[in-house]
């Protein structure tokens, strides 16, 4: 994401990188790279507040087979974007103290990138930190680069400056904030970055994946399944919710927001009668998308979600918690 950036859907966050737009995965494909979702504008649709209705009604229905969520504002709120931002900007000194020595491939990578971008802007950006400082020029042409820790530190402390002039001066952008990605999957791995969730989506999740019910739960958010079990299993419910979880489906590239992406969605699922998948989202937008597909889908109105027209929500199937399904069995 992108710091001062509008996002697509009107809320201000940096451009991750890119992962390629995939099919059902499986749990064994892929790198894993967290990143938060990235979707295409709403902003002309963001208006005053619709807060949740005080007393939900409960909507009594016959179970669907299988149920499709979105992740951001529906499991997750979008307020632990701007906790990823903060970690990201004060966590990269640390990683790459940790990681320089023998940088993976994603690594090595970004430091190509930002050393070749650097040399082309430098001379439009002539206040732009070098990378590499003249006291730990000559230890980084070494066969041994850092063999000193004041070497390392100076290398990394070069680096942390030309991405910070980067920040402040908005040359952040694209590929280069790829570097988030790493940072962010270090931190779900050693779970020192928890995901919040709300508070009645492991109830209902269980609920609905356990018996009688069985209903097959698969989450709809940029990335593959990877980035999204590793996202949602560095919550505080770890795998007490992703073992509830089927699978997931990448959203990458607006295709939330073509009702062609749900028809494949439905055909990859071999589900014969689309309304007996159900769609879960913040969105008016996505759902609609969704609905023209044929699923049965709700907008869900959570505490600090995106606010929409009233108009555009009168169209829609709303709720305010997902505690208001009162599913009965099909038999």
């Amino acid at each position: 994401m992108e710091q001062g950036q509008k996002s697509n859907d009107g809320e201000s966050k940096r451009v991750v990188s890119k992962t390629p737009d995939l099919p059902l995965i499986s749990p064994k494909s892929g790198p894993v790279v967290v990143s938060p979702a990235k979707e295409p504008t709403e902003k002309q649709q963001v208006a005053k507040s619709n807060p949740p209705s005080s007393v939900p009604r409960t909507l009594h229905m016959r179970q669907p087979f299988k149920i499709l969520t979105d992740i951001w504002g529906v499991i997750t709120p979008y307020s632990f974007r701007n906790d990823l931002l903060t970690y990201a900007d004060v966590h990269l000194k640390e990683y790459l103290m940790a990681h320089l020595d023998e940088p993976n491939a994603e690594l090595k990578s970004w430091l190509t990138l930002l050393e070749k971008q650097t040399r082309e802007e430098m001379a439009s950006h002539p206040q732009m930190p070098d990378l590499l400082p003249a006291t730990a020029a000559a230890e980084a042409s070494s066969p041994a680069p850092f063999s000193t820790a004041n070497a390392r530190e100076a290398v990394v402390d070069a680096i942390v400056a030309n991405v910070t002039f980067r920040k402040q001066n908005n040359l952040m952008n694209g590929p280069l904030e790829s570097i988030n990605n790493l940072l962010w999957n270090d931190g779900y791995t050693r779970r020192v970055l928890q995901p919040p969730l709300f508070d009645d989506v492991l109830e209902c999740f269980s609920r609905w994946a356990g018996p009688p019910l069985h209903i097959k739960i698969y989450t709809f958010a940029s990335g593959p399944w990877e980035i999204q079990r590793l996202f949602l299993g560095a919550s505080e419910a770890g795998d007490r919710l992703t073992r509830h979880l089927t699978c997931g489906f990448n959203a990458f590239g607006s295709f939330k927001y073509q009702a062609q992406r749900y028809r494949q969605i439905v055909l990859s699922l071999t589900e014969r009668d689309s309304a007996n998948l159900f769609y879960l989202t913040d969105s008016p937008n996505k759902a609609k998308q969704a609905s023209m597909a044929g699923l049965t889908a709700f907008v869900v109105r959570r505490e600090g979600n995106r606010k929409y027209r009233p108009e555009l929500l009168a169209k829609c199937t709303l709720i305010d918690t997902l505690k208001q399904f009162d599913f009965y069995e099909f038999k």
